[in-house]
């Protein structure tokens, strides 16, 4: 008898929103200090106004950053009833419409690959995913496949691919189970 999968709940990784907010943090520190060297030269309103809203920009997006780290919501759900990228909507596509699943390197980063069972299962899942439209027609041209991110989430990727496989298992056995 085979071991039942875990269901995952992925959330964000502490390390990249923490190495951005240090980042804009020594941005805007040297932006503070530019400002405050352009005092002598020019007079401070006029390097408040020229730096003041770059600083603006930084610190909110700091502030983003920082929020961020705190955040231990699921963003990707991998469990009984499907996979959900959360990022983009609450929809869930169940193992039933899907045919396999593979990591693969994108534009963004890394992605788990998720082949619909055929044009159909991606025509119904393709709206209720809440995908940009240009996204949309491509999975719907170019093989089916939705990629779900999985940069800068807090598991590894073989773990996340091993367990979408084994449900995928699971669901295909209890298919031939059901239909025998």
């Amino acid at each position: 008898m085979t071991r039942e999968p875990q269901a995952l709940a992925i959330g964000r990784s502490w390390r990249w929103p923490l190495f951005v907010f240090a980042l804009v943090a020594a941005w805007t520190a040297y932006l503070a200090y530019v400002c405050l060297a352009l005092q002598s030269l020019v007079t401070w309103p006029i390097a408040a106004l020229m730096f003041l809203p770059w600083g603006v920009f930084f610190l909110v997006q700091a502030w983003r950053r920082l929020r961020d780290v705190f955040d231990r919501r699921a963003i990707v759900r991998i469990d009984d009833d499907g996979i959900a990228d959360l990022r983009r909507s609450e929809a869930v596509v169940p193992w039933e419409d899907i045919s396999q699943v593979r990591i693969a390197r994108a534009r963004g980063g890394t992605c788990l690959m998720v082949r619909f069972r055929d044009r159909n299962a991606a025509l119904s899942h393709v709206d209720a995913l809440g995908l940009p439209a240009g996204l949309a027609r491509r999975i719907l041209s170019a093989g089916d496949e939705w990629p779900v991110m999985l940069t800068s989430l807090n598991y590894r990727h073989a773990t996340v691919l091993r367990t979408a496989r084994a449900y995928i298992v699971r669901e295909r056995s209890r298919a031939r189970a059901a239909a025998a």
